[in-house]
């Protein structure tokens, strides 16, 4: 029984992390480790393919990639219309 109880506990805290509140210095801190060339990129990509951590930040790396796959589309559209 007490193992049952562990069990569920643990994936209490579990979902409590997962969809924690992101605080407005984490936010902060995010933002300048995305204003870095290179490292924003892999800052993303590590967080898109996160498995645990927080569902909001993984949810925004997401479509971050997102964009920055529409955006890499976009300038290879337009730099294959110049030849």
């Amino acid at each position: 029984m007490s193992e049952s109880n562990d069990t569920h506990t643990a994936q209490t805290v579990e979902r409590e992390e997962r969809d924690k509140r992101i605080s407005t210095g984490e936010w902060f801190l995010l933002m300048l480790f995305l204003s870095a060339p290179l490292l924003n990129i892999l800052v993303v990509i590590v967080g898109a393919l996160a498995w645990h951590g927080n569902a909001t930040l993984r949810n925004y790396f997401r479509a971050t990639l997102i964009w920055i796959g529409i955006g890499g589309l976009a300038i290879g559209v337009a730099f294959l219309a110049r030849i």
